[in-house]
């Protein structure tokens, strides 16, 4: 398991808003995912857990690298914290600074987690697929601050070593490059807001009320036409979603909209690090075709109906950089099936590695 034999914190505080742990979605090799619920009011206190650091609202992190993402609207909600401006990670191995530090307390974060995010809904409708745009997908812009979340998705990447080997780097560079995914893609309706840093190996972002997409679901006519405008959205940023084969990164919202989750595997790689270079652009443009084709595939197995018999004949052609990709990982995948054999032998619906998957929720 991701956190060896250690376990979630039971309660956590971004901001002035504590957390108390609700329900464990996932436990694998990577990663640990929960869900926690806002207390109405002030837990007693308890010990740190190994990642928390100091809970000074107004500390700036003094990693030389940190740049501020710019100023930001004045919360006007009692729990949340005065503005200040937020740092973003310059690369994808990008940490915040602050030293680990175990305060008294619920655990808390270096970042401050109280600033106004844009409500997480869209009002326009794409008509078709081929009307998609990223304007379309962007979240509505609101004025004034917006309170924290009631409820938060906690995940905390690999800490634990295997048979000795110190692999805690994994999960210090899942948590950095998810958190710069987020961020960048703070205004994408279809995208959870993000809520801050758990320390060097975690973060937060806001939960989605839903459930992930299955096959067979009879999902709106305008789920996919939105879902496709999302993607031309992350796109637009020179990044790829590269993980829609699963249907389980695709959230069904209550009111039917669609969400993705689970940026561990999204292509970013800034143009200040060679992005922009032939070789980056060249696969990043391979990724974001894979994307479309995923998504037509989805599609098929959800909404068929909606398809003309061209995009229905296409979604059976795999492209050729997307049957290479399948045998390049193929090792990988073969290996980390063997080890969830042995942490997870019981084959639950959907992914492994779940623990308590509460029936309709998402994992994260």
């Amino acid at each position: 398991m991701a956190l060896g034999r250690s376990s979630l914190p039971t309660r956590v505080a971004f901001g002035r808003r504590e957390y108390r742990l609700e329900t464990v979605f996932k436990h694998d090799f990577f990663a640990a995912t929960a869900l926690y619920r806002a207390e109405k009011n002030g837990p007693d206190t308890e010990p740190n857990g190994a990642d928390a650091q100091p809970s000074d609202a107004h500390a700036e992190p003094k990693d030389a690298d940190a740049k501020p993402s710019g100023p930001h609207t004045e919360p006007k909600d009692a729990d949340a914290q005065p503005s200040g401006a937020r740092t973003e990670p310059d690369g994808p191995d990008a940490e915040p600074g602050g030293a680990d530090t175990k305060p008294e307390g619920v655990d808390t974060v270096t970042k401050d987690a109280a600033d106004a995010w844009p409500k997480c809904d869209a009002d326009t409708r794409p008509e078709d697929a081929a009307d998609a745009r990223p304007e379309d997908a962007t979240k509505a812009a609101v004025t004034g601050a917006a309170a924290l979340p009631a409820r938060i998705v906690l995940k905390v990447g690999r800490r634990a070593s295997l048979f000795g080997v110190p692999l805690g780097w994994i999960g210090r560079w899942h948590a950095a490059h998810e958190s710069a995914c987020y961020q960048a893609l703070a205004d994408v309706a279809a995208v959870p807001a993000f809520v801050g840093r758990y320390g060097r190996h975690g973060f937060a972002h806001a939960y989605v009320e839903g459930h992930p997409l299955h096959k067979g679901e009879q999902v709106a006519d305008d789920f996919f036409p939105r879902l496709r405008a999302a993607l031309a959205a992350i796109h637009a940023r020179d990044m790829a979603y590269v993980d829609l084969e699963k249907c389980e990164n695709v959230l069904v919202s209550d009111d039917g909209r669609p969400y993705l989750i689970d940026f561990q595997i999204a292509w970013r790689w800034p143009g200040r690090y060679g992005g922009n270079l032939w070789p980056a652009r060249w696969l990043r443009r391979r990724m974001q075709r894979a994307d479309f084709y995923h998504v037509t595939k989805l599609q098929r197995r959800t909404r068929p109906d909606q398809l003309t018999a061209d995009e229905l004949a296409a979604s059976y052609a795999k492209p050729w950089y997307v049957r290479l990709h399948g045998r390049l990982t193929r090792p990988f995948t073969l290996l980390r099936r063997r080890l969830l054999n042995r942490i997870d032998p019981e084959m639950k619906r959907g992914e492994r590695g779940r623990v308590h998957p509460p029936e309709g929720r998402p994992n994260g």
